[in-house]
């Protein structure tokens, strides 16, 4: 999955930006992907979501969405339906 500090601000219903590197391609439907590792782009992105309470809220309830769909419990009965497993003991 993406790395921690993304998760955690999704976690924490922040907008988040993060490059075109494939290790964001899991949260690439909640984020805002720049195209190129361009800072300038970067800041652009970032004015833009900062000018925006609209663009900004959806984001918002994006990385809400993102952080109930993907907490820890679900991630152990996702790895556990891998190997079968139907409960912890």
């Amino acid at each position: 999955g993406a790395s921690g500090a993304v998760q955690i601000a999704l976690s924490a219903g922040r907008p988040v930006v993060v490059s075109p590197s494939k290790i964001f391609r899991s949260v690439e439907d909640v984020a805002h992907v720049v195209s190129d590792h361009d800072q300038v782009q970067y800041a652009q992105v970032v004015s833009s979501i900062l000018a925006s309470p609209e663009q900004a809220r959806v984001m918002t309830e994006q990385a809400v969405r993102w952080a109930a769909e993907n907490t820890y419990e679900r991630a152990a009965f996702r790895m556990l339906s891998l190997t079968g497993t139907r409960a912890i003991a």
